[in-house]
């Protein structure tokens, strides 16, 4: 850290590092206040099912995200049933329960901004149509819990239910960067 000789993490001139992707990975996406993950509500294929919080779990695809950067924006597809995390509401009301949908790269209630929100490597999630971050509904722990759209407020670094760690997890197989597709 330039200008700071110490090691104190508490320190008021930190610099909080932006998130970087990591092509070629799926990520878990791991909620602050209970540790669980993005998943789909009942494993759902279908397009419309709901996302969760469920306990981490190896063999569970449904867990794993792919993130591709859309511009300055992310998109979450994931890898078992090739959809995209998505916020429905045709408003910006508050509330709404997250789920999957057909992936359209143009379509702003797929695409995401990663917020660095401490030096702890936590994201709030921002919906770009909605400007909602996403939240773990009433900071429930049970595994199924709807995770919604919810009020992006100065609330957002001090709620655990809004932040989110970004983890790569395993390499995607026979992933081809888009340099080399194009």
């Amino acid at each position: 850290r330039a200008g700071n000789d110490s090691d104190d993490p508490s320190e008021e001139d930190q610099t909080l590092n932006p998130f970087v992707l990591t092509e070629g990975y799926y990520y878990r996406v791991y909620n602050k206040s209970t540790n669980k993950v993005l998943d789909i509500a009942g494993q759902s294929s279908d397009e419309g099912a709901n996302v969760v919080i469920w306990s981490s779990e190896y063999e569970r695809r449904t867990q794993l995200w792919e993130i591709k950067q859309v511009g300055d924006y992310f998109q979450l597809i994931n890898s078992a049933t090739g959809l995209a995390f998505n916020d429905p509401s045709p408003t910006q009301e508050v509330g709404t329960p997250l789920n999957m949908a057909i992936p359209n790269e143009t379509d702003e209630r797929q695409l995401w901004k990663f917020v660095t929100v401490n030096e702890n490597g936590n994201y709030n999630i921002i919906n770009v149509y909605t400007d909602h971050a996403i939240n773990n509904s009433g900071g429930a722990s049970n595994d199924g819990n709807n995770i919604l759209s919810y009020t992006n407020d100065n609330r957002n670094s001090e709620s655990n239910n809004r932040q989110w760690r970004i983890v790569p997890e395993e390499i995607i197989p026979d992933y081809i960067p888009e340099e080399v597709k194009n």
